[in-house]
């Protein structure tokens, strides 16, 4: 089956069919893409802290485990991970749930 527009997923199509809103799915899957985001980032943070060192003679105008370089990194791909994730939002909501049921 070939993804377009129209097509969802089934959970998509129950929670709308049983009243759920479109804010509410919304909220739903921007929700789960922003958690997985943080998490991939708390892994990445706790492995490069310790890694940070190793890297000591390529950085030239900043420390290896500087506050401000990881804050402004980590502010940076959230502000991306969840841009990333509210984009494919529109289309599992713009589908009527029937749809989204019958081609399950």
């Amino acid at each position: 089956m070939a993804y377009n527009r129209h097509t969802t997923h089934p959970q998509v199509g129950i929670r709308m069919a049983i009243g759920a809103s479109p804010s509410d799915v919304f909220a739903l899957i921007g929700g789960q893409g922003v958690r997985l985001v943080a998490a991939g980032l708390a892994v990445g943070l706790c492995i490069a802290i310790p890694l940070a060192g190793l890297l000591d003679r390529f950085l030239f105008s900043t420390a290896p485990r500087d506050v401000s370089t990881f804050t402004s990194a980590i502010a940076m791909l959230l502000c991306a991970g969840a841009l990333a994730a509210m984009c494919p939002r529109g289309g599992p909501c713009a589908s009527k749930p029937v749809v989204a049921l019958r081609d399950e």
